[in-house]
């Protein structure tokens, strides 16, 4: 026959239990939110960084001249201007 004394004991585990859980689950979206306000950033800045690749083509520049500017490789510019385009 369980105890008074076992039977708190035994409540007291089930609200740690309960309120760990709602704690990770806390925590748990927090940080998706953070990582998915990170991936939308630099979601962002690769598609606006290849819109600029292909605007400075579009006007004539040479892939050198966006390589110089930009700090990519020429196949990389290459990529950008198809992504762009299709």
């Amino acid at each position: 026959m369980p105890t008074l004394a076992s039977e708190w004991i035994e409540e007291g585990k089930q609200i740690g239990l309960m309120e760990g859980m709602e704690r990770g689950r806390e925590e748990g979206i927090y940080e998706g939110i953070e990582r998915g306000i990170e991936k939308g950033i630099e979601k962002g800045i690769e598609k606006e960084k290849k819109e600029l690749v292909y605007r400075m083509f579009k006007k004539g520049m040479s892939l050198d001249s966006i390589s110089d500017i930009t700090e990519l490789s020429k196949s990389e510019i290459e990529e950008m201007i198809k992504s762009v385009e299709n």
